[in-house]
């Protein structure tokens, strides 16, 4: 039996539709490596990708795009850093604008920023605020009952150091126990009490080591000369003599004026219910005067 070349068959199947001669050229062409066309082929599928990318919540930036392209980084160190590495020289953000640069918020409870350095004793600070223009360099608040601390492992150490000389407004400094520096008396000042002592004048005290003396006249009882005697009265043989302040600690000495005294001798003593006061006892016979010496 000879069969047919041509055999017709229960299930054939569908009837491929050949590529028109222009299609194939193309598909030629994207799957040529090297080729313009491969480009061509990139942008198109980049094209497809971008609403996916939108949906996905990236956004299409085609400058930052190629910045970040350039580098194959979204954050580029300045010109003196590697792009693909860590950043080993001083790097900045550089913007033009009236507002902040930057701004770092945590919504959590945590912090927003920790900055570590471990720069030696005399070198750079781990932060620096230099407003180049009159403005604050810096600015801290909170709403908290303490703004801050600044912890020093040396506690006898400084907290800080300024070369200002104004006051700093708000602070405490200006109190010492309680009281302004207004309450305290300057080195070279006078207090304004300084005229009295426990309600006394200072001529009612006497100096320590300061000898005072009374002159008493041989008439009628005076002092003719003498350094804190104020009075002397006579009753009997016993001259008072009152001096300003008080004496009663003190030593005393009495001598006659003229000659020496032939019968009986001159005593002395602190006047009974007077401090201030000085007894001086004679003999009976004794109308001349006396010197009185205290020594305190």
């Amino acid at each position: 039996m000879q069969l047919s070349r041509h055999r017709n068959h229960a299930h054939r199947r569908p009837k491929q539709e050949r590529p028109s001669q222009s299609g194939g050229r193309l598909s030629r062409l994207l799957l040529a490596p090297g080729s313009k066309a491969t480009a061509i082929a990139g942008a198109v599928i980049a094209i497809a990708i971008a609403p996916v990318a939108l949906a996905s919540g990236w956004s299409w930036n085609s400058k930052a795009h190629a910045a970040g392209a350039k580098g194959r980084s979204a954050l580029r160190g300045a010109i003196h850093n590697p792009p693909h590495s860590s950043f080993s020289k001083t790097t900045g953000l550089f913007a033009n604008t009236k507002g902040w640069v930057s701004r770092m918020k945590n919504l959590g409870s945590g912090g927003s920023e920790q900055l570590l350095c471990g720069t030696p004793a005399g070198g750079d600070a781990c932060v620096e605020a230099n407003n180049s223009s009159t403005g604050f360099a810096f600015s801290f608040s909170s709403a908290g009952a303490t703004g801050g601390t600044i912890l020093l492992k040396n506690t006898a150490g400084a907290p800080f150091t300024t070369n200002a000389h104004g006051v700093a407004s708000g602070l405490n400094a200006n109190y010492l126990e309680g009281k302004q520096a207004k309450d305290f008396l300057p080195v070279a000042g006078t207090a304004a009490d300084s005229a009295k002592l426990g309600g006394q004048e200072p001529s009612h005290y006497i100096n320590v080591g300061q000898v005072l003396f009374a002159v008493v006249s041989a008439e009628e009882p005076k002092i003719e000369e003498g350094r804190g005697a104020k009075t002397v009265t006579k009753k009997e043989s016993t001259y008072t003599v009152l001096f300003e302040g008080d004496v009663s600690k003190c030593s005393y000495t009495a001598s006659p004026r003229g000659a020496a005294l032939t019968e009986g001798q001159i005593g002395v003593a602190p006047t009974a219910g007077n401090a201030d006061g000085v007894d001086v006892s004679v003999p009976g016979e004794f109308s001349g005067g006396f010197d009185l010496q205290v020594d305190c």
